[in-house]
């Protein structure tokens, strides 16, 4: 008896187990669909809120105040020189009637010039000019000096600066050569030129 009593608890047992896992599985397919559809349709919500989000950030980058003109920029004039081929750059502060502008107003108020570099700090201006750069120079005696002259596109020479370099204590080789003229051309060839006489 007592083992038919286990055999039917065992069955009962069995028979719940059975009809509580197809009542827990037995899920319409239609349900399972409808689910589906429902997780679908939030990730392409979710997707597409993301993907709005994201143009109106590159919108708002694209139509950012554009850069303005620093009352502390530098601005750099490079002058390139048709006839020696030279370009010559000169440092200067910030012309006041540029300041706060952006890169089409600076080009607007220096029509003569290109804009080749622009940033709130610092702006660079391009042209081009015929004839030959002012940093042609010719080292002659003058006084008993060390003189620097500048030659124009003439060829013609005008006198500079006279350095304090005595050329009674030059070799006689370096004399000889300053009397006969020495060519240097550009701010750098000048100062190393000058520095071996020193």
């Amino acid at each position: 008896m007592k083992k038919v009593f286990i055999l039917y608890i065992i069955i009962l047992v069995l028979g719940f187990t059975f009809v509580c896992g197809y009542y827990i599985y037995k899920v319409p397919k239609e349900e399972i669909v409808t689910k589906e559809e429902e997780l679908a349709e939030v990730d392409l919500n979710v997707y597409s809120e993301i993907e709005n989000i994201l143009s109106q950030e590159a919108l708002a980058t694209n139509v950012r105040e554009e850069d303005k003109v620093s009352p502390n920029a530098t601005v750099i004039l490079k002058t390139n020189h048709k006839e020696c081929g030279h370009t010559t750059k000169e440092e200067v502060d910030v012309p006041a009637e540029i300041v706060n502008k952006n890169k089409v107003e600076v080009s607007n108020i220096f029509p003569q010039w290109e804009v080749i570099g622009f940033s709130p700090d610092e702006i660079v201006l391009y042209r081009e000019v015929e004839g030959i750069c002012n940093e042609h120079y010719i080292l002659k005696e003058k006084d008993g000096f060390l003189a620097i002259y500048i030659q124009d596109e003439n060829g013609e020479e005008k006198l500079k600066e006279v350095t304090s370099i005595p050329l009674e204590y030059l070799p006689k080789a370096d004399i000889d050569r300053i009397r006969e003229g020495i060519e240097a051309t550009g701010d750098e060839k000048l100062n190393s030129v000058l520095e071996d006489f020193e």
